[in-house]
């Protein structure tokens, strides 16, 4: 009996001890700790430093190359756009219209606010469509708006049509950062803002040296050079939607960038490490959640107070300049030395 009982005791502290090392080995097994493994059941686990596979990188780059050169157009327009009104106040705006220098001031307010009206129907809208094609929608019907504040005449019609501008350029943006969130990993997401950011200032420049020609070419035509500043922007614009309705990359697993098995694979992979999904169902509990986020209002209170300054000088910047002097170079000098610096 006494040496059935020690086998037994002996047995199950045999037992113990390797349970006790398959836990262990479960617990800080390298392979588990990968970036797929669920937050919650991997929050005790050591992971290693995650390194990108040759086949990955070469993804990376073809999405990148596939996607960013949209993504850049996109923003150099949407603030070449926005910016043209203020160009227009130098290139005759105020002689053929009329307006006054309060009236041209709202006009540049109107356009924010038909920013802000925008956010609420837009965020909807985005969940329930296709980004890229919606986009590109957009796009294009803020390019005819465009071609159609070449057509004003008086203050009411320029009020409406800032307010049209306004309104279907806040699309972009939204639409611009959902599309980096699906396609690329947090760690690399940093990069891709940066270069969203830098098209801004390229479409600074880019709408500084279109109008220093356009004050060079005159009234072509006929047609006073503000309204030819927003003709040419306007058709770049309308083109450029068209495109982006049919070849804008929306999607990790889209046609266009036609994904070999091997790819298909890391794009599962990335998909799920991403840990973005997109769905049709607005969730407000998860609204309200993020609206009781301190970090949320630290970030909007930091955004307004980057841009507070932004109102007026965008909007009457060129007439600052204009009034040292000749604006046919100083102006357009100057803004493309700003958005160079910026």
């Amino acid at each position: 009996m006494a040496t059935d009982r020690e086998e037994h005791q002996h047995q199950h502290q045999q037992e113990k001890i390797e349970t006790e090392h398959t836990e262990h080995s479960i617990k800080y097994d390298p392979e588990s700790a990968t970036s797929l493994s669920d937050p919650e059941k991997s929050s005790n686990k050591i992971q290693e430093p995650f390194v990108k596979s040759p086949e990955e990188k070469k993804l990376v780059r073809k999405i990148t190359f596939t996607l960013m050169p949209f993504i850049a157009f996109v923003c150099m327009l949407q603030f070449a756009d926005k910016a043209a009104l203020s160009v227009s106040a130098v290139l005759g705006l105020y002689q053929d219209t009329g307006i006054t220098g309060s009236q041209f001031s709202w006009l540049g307010s109107m356009f924010f606010i038909g920013h802000l009206v925008c956010q609420p129907i837009n965020n909807i809208l985005i969940q329930k469509l296709p980004v890229g094609r919606y986009l590109g929608a957009c796009i294009f019907i803020w390019g005819l708006v465009m071609l159609g504040t070449a057509l004003c005449h008086t203050f009411p019609q320029l009020m409406a049509v800032r307010f049209l501008l306004g309104f279907f350029e806040g699309t972009a943006m939204p639409c611009v950062y959902l599309i980096v969130n699906t396609l690329f990993r947090r760690s690399e997401q940093t990069s891709m803002y940066g270069l969203v950011t830098m098209a801004s200032g390229w479409g600074s420049i880019f709408g500084g040296l279109v109008a220093y020609g356009i004050s060079n070419m005159g009234h072509q035509r006929g047609i006073m050079m503000w309204r030819w500043n927003h003709i040419i922007f306007g058709c770049m614009t309308v083109l450029l939607g068209i495109l982006c309705f049919f070849f804008l990359v929306d999607n990790p697993k889209s046609w266009l960038l036609r994904l070999t098995e091997q790819e298909k694979a890391i794009t599962e992979e990335r998909t799920q490490d991403n840990a973005v999904v997109r769905h049709q169902k607005i969730k407000w509990d998860q609204m309200w959640e993020a609206c009781k986020e301190i970090r949320l209002w630290c970030v909007c209170l930091a955004g307004l107070g980057l841009n507070l300054q932004n109102g007026a000088l965008q909007v009457f910047s060129a007439q600052f300049i204009k009034e040292l002097g000749d604006f046919t170079v100083r102006t357009y000098d100057n803004n493309t030395s700003t958005s160079i610096v910026d």
